[in-house]
């Protein structure tokens, strides 16, 4: 567990964490996938990781993004998640469109969409059973699965 003394330290150690775990995955296996969270808590990262100083230590075009969550709303709307990630950071890094994975939630096709998106999430992401992401990491040399059921990596001390 890693204590911060404030937000600002936090959002810096979360960016250089996003930067350190790109290239070791791009490295291992040619390609960074990694899933956005929505609302508003995240945004500062976002906005971080499109400054020159860290976007330009991302190989953007061997980065595949998704949404670990969204709300029923157009992609183009004030409440939706993709809409404040497209804000914060996808419109200002050099990220191809094709990387880019939303998931749609139109009111009307909000059950179908859902089910497209999972099977996007399968095809694309290693997930556990119950749904988790299962993240790879590389151990003396050696590969390994873990699943990571926690939430919580920083703690913000205050």
């Amino acid at each position: 567990m890693l204590i911060f003394q404030d937000i600002d330290s936090l959002q810096r150690a979360a960016a250089e964490r996003w930067v350190s775990l790109a290239h070791e995955s791009i490295e291992i296996r040619g390609s960074f996938h990694i899933a956005l969270a929505g609302g508003s808590t995240p945004r500062k990262l976002y906005q971080l990781m499109a400054t020159p100083e860290l976007s330009h230590q991302v190989d953007w075009k061997s980065v595949q993004i998704y949404f670990s969550d969204e709300r029923s709303v157009p992609s183009d709307h004030p409440d939706s998640n993709f809409n404040m990630a497209a804000k914060a950071l996808l419109q200002r890094v050099t990220i191809p469109i094709a990387n880019v994975h939303p998931m749609h939630a139109d009111p009307v096709t909000i059950q179908k969409d859902a089910e497209r998106y999972e099977q996007i999430l399968k095809n694309n992401l290693p997930l556990s059973e119950n749904g988790f992401l299962v993240q790879m990491i590389q151990a003396e040399g050696e590969l390994e699965w873990y699943l990571d059921e926690t939430a919580a990596r920083y703690i913000l001390k205050g």
